[in-house]
């Protein structure tokens, strides 16, 4: 077997070993009602999203907004590989604005019967607020400061 087989046998080995731990920590994150992928939104929002086991920088997720709650999931080609996260409004305890300290504010998300939580990380984290309080979601305008070591107990 010539050596550059062998790297390629490995590299190959590694990149899917990577994609399989990345989909095993998306499905740790994800919460789905089973509502349909396509359908007329009222409002999308690009930006990132972190969970208690992902971090995905700004432009690698979508919030959109339904009439039935809303959706956050990975867009373009991160769409496979992060979480799919689905509330109801009803079902949103809080909507609250956050600060990380090295990264964008953004907008920290609970639902009542769910202990996975999620932060949308975007600079228009008031014009979802707005939205998500016009649907009588409880929402929270000050500002929480999370650092990295908070993130496993606000989420």
């Amino acid at each position: 077997m010539p050596p550059g087989t062998a790297f390629g046998i490995f590299a190959l080995v590694a990149a899917v070993a990577a994609i399989a731990f990345f989909r095993w920590l998306a499905r740790r994150s994800a919460r789905t009602l089973g509502m349909p992928d396509e359908g007329p939104s009222i409002a999308t929002w690009n930006g990132g999203l972190r969970t208690r086991t992902m971090n995905a920088t700004g432009g690698t997720a979508r919030l959109e907004l339904f009439d039935w709650g809303i959706r956050v999931r990975g867009r373009g080609p991160w769409r496979w590989l992060l979480p799919a996260w689905e509330a109801g409004c009803g079902e949103l305890a809080k909507a609250q604005l956050i600060k990380f300290p090295v990264a964008n504010p953004g907008v920290l998300m609970r639902t009542s019967s769910s202990a996975v939580p999620l932060a949308f990380v975007t600079f228009r984290g008031l014009e979802i607020l707005d939205q998500l309080e016009a649907r009588g979601v409880p929402v929270d305008r000050s500002v929480t400061r999370l650092r990295r070591a908070d993130l496993e107990s606000a989420l």
